[in-house]
C-alpha cells in the first residue's frame, strides 16, 4: 500500500465504500422487502380466515335456527317418533342377502374410493353396523340404492320401507329439507 499513489488510494477507498454501501443497501432492501411481503401475506390469510369464520358462523346460525324451527313443528316431531317406531319394526331381510349386498358395496364401491383417498382398508366389519335393523337399512339405502355415489340421498324411501316412511302426513318438501337437500351448502 505504500507504493500506491494518492489517487489509487482514494479510488480504492471510494470503491470499497461504494461496494460496502451497495451491499448494506441490498441487505436492508431484502430484509425490509421480505418482512413487508410476509406481513402482507399474513394480513391476506387473516382476511380469508375472518371471511370463512363469518360464513361458517352464518351457516351454523341458519342450521341452528332450522333445528329450532323443526323442533317446534308438530309434523317433524310426529315424523321423528314414527321414524323411531319404524326403526324398531324394520322387516329384517335374510341376513345372508343383507351381508352380501353390504359386502358388494363396501368391497366394490367404497373400498376403491377409500384407497384412492390414501386411507387404509380395514375390512367391511368396520363399517357394517351391529344391529340387524341398522344393517338392513344400510343395505336398502346404501348398497341397494339405485342412485350413484354422491346422489344416494335422492332416494326418498327404499321399496321395502315405502309404506313405513316417516308418516304419510309429511310433505315431500318437508322430507327433502329434513334429509338435508333444503339446507345451504358449506364450501
Amino acid at each position: 500500500m505504500t507504493n500506491w499513489t494518492i489517487s489509487t488510494k482514494l479510488f480504492t477507498l471510494a470503491a470499497i465504500g461504494g461496494v460496502g454501501s451497495i451491499a448494506l443497501l441490498g441487505w436492508l432492501s431484502v430484509t425490509h422487502g421480505t418482512s413487508a411481503l410476509l406481513e402482507r401475506e399474513t394480513n391476506s390469510l387473516e382476511a380469508v380466515r375472518r371471511s370463512r369464520q363469518g360464513y361458517l358462523e352464518n351457516y351454523f346460525g341458519i342450521i341452528r335456527e332450522q333445528i329450532f324451527n323443526f323442533a317446534q313443528d308438530e309434523m317433524i316431531v310426529e315424523a321423528t317418533v314414527s321414524l323411531a317406531d319404524a326403526f324398531q319394526n324394520v322387516p329384517l331381510q335374510e341376513q345372508h342377502a343383507v351381508g352380501t349386498a353390504l359386502d358388494r358395496y363396501y368391497e366394490g364401491e367404497f373400498r376403491p374410493r377409500l384407497e384412492a383417498a390414501g386411507q387404509d382398508w380395514q375390512g367391511t366389519d368396520l363399517y357394517v353396523p351391529v344391529l340387524p335393523a341398522a344393517r338392513a337399512l344400510q343395505a336398502m339405502y346404501i348398497a341397494d340404492n339405485p342412485h350413484p355415489v354422491g346422489s344416494k340421498h335422492l332416494l326418498d324411501a327404499a321399496a321395502l320401507l315405502s309404506s313405513m316412511a316417516m308418516g304419510s302426513s309429511m310433505s315431500e318438501d318437508k322430507m327433502r329439507v329434513m334429509k338435508g337437500r333444503g339446507t345451504p351448502r358449506c364450501p
